[in-house]
């Protein structure tokens, strides 16, 4: 038996790829990993079961099959929090263009990607553990050389 407790949190992305590599090797091997994450993406990219804790209490665990992040974080939080926060939205009126940057890549996990950032706006960026998004950001802001965009 394996327990690793937040072991991506000093990790950079290409390691903690290395990481699960190994992790998927090792349970394919037989090894039993229990596996403790804050991050919700690395639950769900690793887990066959989740228990969840709450105040040091035991809530319950769901199979891979039945978990959903509402379903997780109500686990968590102790009650259903959807109706929570209002899904209503101001109409987008994008501002000026600030940032436009096109077919962008790295030669690696980066491998064009284009977008554009208007003033007062928020772009998110969204992908699984891996998915080039630190990379990206690195790119877009000069932190490491690109090949192309």
């Amino acid at each position: 038996i394996l327990v690793m407790d937040e072991p991506t949190t000093p990790l950079s992305s290409r390691e903690t790829e290395h990481l699960f590599g190994l992790i998927r090797q090792l349970r394919e091997e037989g090894l039993a990993i229990i596996y403790i994450s804050h991050r919700m993406a690395e639950i769900y990219e690793l887990s066959d079961r989740v228990s969840v804790l709450r105040d040091g209490s035991y809530v319950g665990t769901l199979e891979r099959e039945s978990l959903s992040a509402e379903r997780l974080v109500a686990m968590m939080v102790g009650r259903d929090i959807s109706g929570f926060y209002k899904k209503e939205h101001a109409p987008y009126d994008p501002g000026h263009l600030l940032l436009s940057v096109r077919d962008i890549a790295d030669g690696e996990r980066v491998r064009g990607c284009s977008l554009d950032l208007h003033a007062g706006e928020v772009l998110g960026i969204a992908g699984l553990v891996g998915a080039g998004r630190t990379e990206l950001a690195r790119l877009i802001f000069g932190a490491e050389a690109r090949t192309r965009g």
